[in-house]
């Protein structure tokens, strides 16, 4: 949700729309308020919104981060399983 909800730079972004998402995503963002991820906000006509507070996008950096070490590692196993010929082999 908070990949979702990250729609360009803290300067510019405007998140989206509560009418344009599931009721299972809403029930997420609703989730993340209570957390500080995600903050609500009341627009023009009464619109809903939902954005990505500081702590959100910190928190989405901090998953990219851990995302991207969880696929050197993978990728490094996989590098060695194959230089030893170990792979699971049935």
């Amino acid at each position: 949700m908070l990949e979702l909800l990250n729609d360009g730079s803290a300067e510019d972004a405007v998140g989206l729309e509560a009418e344009e998402l599931t009721a299972h995503q809403i029930a997420v963002c609703e989730r993340l308020v209570g957390k500080d991820l995600v903050r609500f906000d009341i627009g023009w006509r009464y619109s809903c919104w939902f954005r990505l507070t500081p702590a959100g996008r910190e928190a989405l950096r901090l998953l990219r981060s851990e995302d991207r070490r969880g696929a050197a590692r993978a990728s490094r196993s996989q590098s060695v399983r194959a230089r030893t010929g170990t792979g699971g082999e049935a």
